[in-house]
């Protein structure tokens, strides 16, 4: 059985974990579908790369066996906790800053971009997370500009809004959509 894996990318609030439960939402429907949060796989707020790392090493491991099991990180202790494993499904959706990384491409079918400009991130994170996040909104948008810097494809051969973008061979085998704001809350 081959799972259609889609990678969905954005900066912190663009809507990418909205997208994601619209998306699963609507495909449960009539098949199996899981999501791998990308939020699990960070070590704290400077393990971006890390988790982008071990996301590629657990999608290699799910696309040859089917199943995978990964490390969840517990944000509130500050330490890695418990285990999950990643059941076989018909579709994996993986959601959060790194999804498209390049090493995290090769493994997906279809990839998604979200997009939201500064002030309508920092709203939407705020609302989510609080004031305790303020402290660390700087750390981890450094964390994504430097990111963006060495492995942006968000415009390879694509236009604004939600058209699908031609496939690039930089891109590997996922087709890459770009979506606005205003599609995803």
């Amino acid at each position: 059985m081959h799972t259609h894996i889609i990678g969905i990318d954005g900066r912190s609030g663009a809507g990418k974990t909205g997208l994601a439960a619209l998306l699963a939402a609507a495909l449960s429907a009539d098949q199996r579908c899981s999501v791998l949060a990308m939020e699990d796989l960070y070590p704290g707020w400077h393990g971006l790369r890390d988790g982008i790392t071990t996301a590629a090493m657990t999608l290699m491991r799910y696309r040859a066996d089917g199943t995978a099991t990964y490390p969840v990180w517990d944000w509130h202790r500050g330490r890695w906790g418990a285990a999950r494993d990643l059941a076989a499904a018909d579709v994996l959706i993986v959601e959060g800053v790194g999804a498209l990384a390049a090493r995290i491409r090769p493994f997906l079918d279809t990839g998604i971009y979200c997009d939201a400009d500064d002030a309508t991130r920092w709203e939407r994170v705020h609302g989510r997370d609080g004031p305790s996040v303020q402290d660390w909104w700087q750390t981890w948008a450094g964390a994504e500009d430097a990111y963006l810097r060495r492995d942006d494809r968000r415009d390879q051969g694509a236009d604004r809004g939600a058209r699908r973008r031609t496939r690039q061979p930089a891109l590997g085998p996922a087709q890459v959509f770009r979506v606005a704001p205003a599609t995803v809350g």
